[in-house]
Protein backbone atom coordinates (compact mmCIF):
# COMPACT_ATOMS: atom_id res chain seq x y z
CA UNK A 1 0.00 0.00 0.00
CA UNK A 2 3.14 2.13 0.81
CA UNK A 3 3.64 2.42 -3.11
CA UNK A 4 0.50 2.94 -3.80
CA UNK A 5 -0.09 5.94 -1.20
CA UNK A 6 3.07 7.41 -3.10
CA UNK A 7 1.94 7.28 -6.29
CA UNK A 8 -1.13 9.21 -5.32
CA UNK A 9 0.98 11.88 -3.82
CA UNK A 10 2.58 12.22 -6.78
CA UNK A 11 -0.28 12.40 -8.44
CA UNK A 12 -2.01 15.08 -6.39
CA UNK A 13 1.37 17.20 -7.23
CA UNK A 14 1.01 16.84 -10.93
CA UNK A 15 -2.73 17.68 -11.11
CA UNK A 16 -3.89 19.14 -7.58
CA UNK A 17 -7.38 19.65 -9.82
CA UNK A 18 -7.52 15.67 -10.07
CA UNK A 19 -7.87 15.40 -5.80
CA UNK A 20 -11.59 13.29 -6.22
CA UNK A 21 -10.68 10.76 -8.98
CA UNK A 22 -7.41 10.23 -7.03
CA UNK A 23 -9.26 9.97 -4.08
CA UNK A 24 -11.89 7.40 -5.44
CA UNK A 25 -9.14 5.33 -7.23
CA UNK A 26 -7.51 5.46 -4.07
CA UNK A 27 -10.70 4.05 -2.36
CA UNK A 28 -10.94 1.63 -4.64
CA UNK A 29 -7.64 0.42 -4.73
CA UNK A 30 -8.52 -0.05 -0.82
CA UNK A 31 -11.47 -1.79 -1.31
CA UNK A 32 -9.83 -3.67 -4.04
CA UNK A 33 -7.12 -4.97 -1.10
CA UNK A 34 -9.61 -5.47 1.13
CA UNK A 35 -11.57 -8.22 -1.13
CA UNK A 36 -7.90 -10.11 -1.95
CA UNK A 37 -6.95 -10.53 1.49
CA UNK A 38 -10.04 -12.13 2.62
CA UNK A 39 -10.35 -14.94 0.40
CA UNK A 40 -6.23 -15.19 1.62
CA UNK A 41 -7.62 -15.39 5.30
CA UNK A 42 -9.67 -18.12 4.63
Amino acid sequence: MREVVGFVLIANGVEPGSLQPTSTLMVSLSNHAQQSRQPIRR
